[in-house]
Order: C-alpha cells, then structure tokens, then sequence
C-alpha cells in the first residue's frame, strides 16, 4: 500500500473484506453447494469461463479481467432537469411505491397523505380496505386534505364543501340544483391502484402498468413476502419506527449508498464502530470478512451477518425470537424500493425525487418478534429492542445523512463520469438497469 491510500494494483491486504458477485440468473449458489462438490462448474463459468480474480476479489458471471467498473450514469443524470423528467415518467411513474405502514391506518377512516411524483395522494382505511385516490377535489382543484394523517368519517373539501363517500364518490354537494343534473356517482376523486404484502401498502400511479407482483419480479417478490407477510398463527410484525427523510440530494444518491458498506468505516463512527467487539455491524455470511452479492433481472441483493460474535446480541434474538439466525439481507427492487431483514428487524424504504435535486425517504421498521403472550421479562426487553433499534436506525441515518449534500454538490461541479469498484458492483448494475429502461442516457 503507498503512502497516499492507493492500492498497488496487484497489493491485497489481509482481512480484507472479500465480495463475491453472482450476475446472470440472480440464483444464489452457496460456497460448497452441491455443482461444486461435484465437480460440475458455476453456471456462470460455464457461460463465461472461470472466475475472475484480482486484488482478493472472485467474480461469477462477469467476463471482465478487472474489478473496476465503469460508471454508466454521467453526473447531468443528477441534477439535469430534462434528464429527470424523462426518468420520472419512463421508469418511475410505472412503479409501485411504498405510501403507508397498516398501522397508521388501522382503524376505519384514517387516512395518510403522501406527495408521489408531484401528485398529492390521499390513502385511507375505509371500512378495513386500503383506498387511494389523488387528493383533489372533483370541483375546482382543491387539496382535499392538507394533514399528513388523521381520521375522518368522509372526506370533505375545505372550499366548497363537496363530501365523498368512501368510494371516492361525491356523496353531498352543497347547491346541488345549481349542477343539474346530478347523477350519483358521475362525479368522483380519480382511484389509484393500491397492493398490499403484509403490513405494507403500495400505491401506482399508473393504470396501464403491470402488478405489483409483476413489476417487481419473481425473487423481489418472494423476498417482499418471506420478510413482511406473516405466516399462519403468526402475530406479524409490529412497527417500531417510522420516518419521512427530506434529503438534499437527487433519489439516486441514497439509494446508492445503501448498496455498497465500503462507506462505512468513514460515516459510521459512532459507539457500534468503535466496539466491535461489543457488536460488529458486518460478520460475513460464510466466514468473516466475506459479503455476498447476488444481481438478477431488476434487483440486487446483499447477504452477510449481523452481531454474530457479539453474546448479548446472540441472547437477545434467541430470547425474544427463538430460532432466528443472525442472517442480514438487504434486497434492492428496482427502481426504487429497499427491503432489508435481520433475524429480529424488518424495514422498508421507499425514495422518491421531489425535484431534479431533492428528494424524500418514506421509512417504516418494523420488529419480528413472534409470540403474542410474553412474560414480563420478555415484556421489557422487547421495549428495550423497540428502543435500541430505533436509536441505532436513527443514528445510521444521522451519519449517512452527512454526506449527501457533499456527494450532490460534487456532481453538479463535476465534468467526469468516475468509477466504481467491485465493492460497488450492485450500483453498477442498478446503473445498467436505468440505462436499459431509457430513463437516463448512458
């Protein structure tokens, strides 16, 4: 290693953490699965020869000899304001979006209102159905409701008092003869599509786009269901923090950095890093020091373990959910959607641009801890764990957080493309996924 930080090009240090990328089918194949024991090869060697090597790092279905990546997004793909346009309607406005937690809506009337591309979006429980509707009057235009939650048994414009019934139609107009003829029903709040897995609520703005299912891809999907979707005589999960992040930044940029952890010995520098004995954050899901990545057809995924050498950790997932392993997933759905499992926490986040150089994050964790009736001793560390993970949470958001307005001002000053590294192998492939849908020039 020189003196400035470069590594020589053939230097490998030792410890040092040792990704290994599968890309191609997306199947994750663990070390000394069953074609290995046997002699058979990869499928990906089979397809593009044996694995790639250079300084430590083994690739699987990618045919370069090197382990850097080009970056396929030009910086104008952050800020340049055409750019965004075509990408918010050629890969965003099809998708689905994270808009609500089953919790904030749980009874009959509450509501939650989100702004989803720039269209005001108006989610309510009516009687035990998730509905959505743009949130604006029939009438003349008006935002219908301007809290971001609350409970009402109907909907009613603040202007001139026009009520909706819970079909999004309008169920009292005030003067009415003053509209003949009035038809029931004829006038009515635009519906939205609205999905639901688990505790999770999702909301598109497009008709014509396909399902949820359907967007999202078969492995997303199971991943969505397996991590949120409670199992026969299951309680399910119980929220445990929920947050909305403004961010002053374009979308990307955060998403981005949830896909590489080569950030995290600079940004998170708080108790958790300067104690990894107490508790390390990334363990390695086959030994220590090894992250796994899978890409497939509109996601990529990131597997390793979470606090596995730490005792109090281990105690605490074995007292309040016993079985659960110390397995750490996060799944990026594309475009914009990340799901992340551990044996206890569950989250979902969700971000959306609010302009060419600004966005938001819609958070929810949840906490997976199984049985219903507890004693008191599980009682209180259950608190504590409610607690403890959303301290944590906050606190890694806090750290990330520092960073973006830097990593945006630097785009928007800079004439280069630049470069990624194999570490941040899903954020090429995130890249080549925009490029293909055409949101973004390449």
């Amino acid at each position: 290693m020189r003196d400035d930080g470069v590594r020589e090009e053939d230097e490998a240090e030792p410890n040092e953490r040792i990704p290994e990328v599968r890309e191609g089918s997306g199947v994750r194949r663990d070390e000394g699965d069953a074609d290995e024991q046997q002699g058979r090869a990869h499928p990906a060697q089979r397809e593009h020869g044996p694995p790639r090597r250079g300084s430590g790092v083994i690739v699987h279905g990618v045919s370069r000899a090197d382990t850097r990546l080009p970056h396929l997004l030009d910086p104008e793909a952050y800020f340049d304001p055409a750019r965004h346009a075509r990408e918010v309607a050629e890969v965003l406005r099809p998708s689905w979006h994270l808009v609500a937690a089953a919790d904030e809506i749980a009874h009959d009337g509450d509501f939650v209102t989100r702004d989803v591309l720039g269209t005001p979006v108006l989610v309510r429980n009516a009687r035990g159905h998730t509905r959505a509707f743009v949130n604006v009057c029939a009438h003349r235009h008006t935002l219908l409701v301007s809290a971001p939650r609350g409970c009402a048994r109907r909907i009613r414009c603040p202007y001139h008092g026009w009520e909706y019934d819970d079909d999004g139609a309008v169920c009292k107009m005030p003067d009415a003869a003053c509209f003949a003829p009035v038809r029931r029903g004829s006038d009515r709040l635009s519906e939205l599509r609205v999905e639901s897995v688990g505790p999770l609520r999702f909301v598109c703005l497009d008709a014509a786009a396909p399902s949820l299912e359907a967007s999202l891809g078969a492995a997303p999907m199971d991943f969505l269901r397996d991590s949120f979707a409670a199992a026969p005589g299951d309680p399910g999960l119980r929220l445990a923090v929920s947050r909305v992040l403004d961010h002053p930044c374009n979308w990307k940029i955060p998403i981005e950095n949830v896909l590489e952890s080569y950030h995290v010995p600079l940004l998170h520098d708080g108790f958790v890093a300067r104690h990894p004995r107490v508790f390390r954050l990334f363990e390695g899901p086959a030994r220590p020091g090894l992250e796994e990545h899978e890409l497939g057809p509109g996601y990529s995924l990131v597997r390793d373990r979470l606090g596995a050498r730490s005792r109090i950790y281990r105690g605490l997932v074995e007292r309040l959910r016993p079985g659960a392993s110390v397995a750490f997933a996060v799944l990026h759905a594309f475009p914009n959607l990340l799901l992340g499992k551990t044996g206890l926490v569950r989250f979902a986040q969700c971000v959306l641009p609010t302009s060419p150089t600004t966005s938001r994050s819609l958070v929810r964790l949840f906490l997976d801890l199984g049985q219903a009736d507890r004693d008191l001793g599980e009682r209180l560390l259950a608190r504590i764990a409610d607690r403890v993970a959303a301290a944590l949470f906050d606190s890694l958001m806090r750290d990330d957080a520092r960073i973006f307005p830097s990593a945006q001002r630097g785009m928007e000053g800079s004439a280069q493309r630049g470069v990624l590294g194999l570490n941040e192998a899903r954020i090429h492939h995130f890249h080549a996924h925009l490029v293909a849908r055409r949101g973004v020039t390449a």
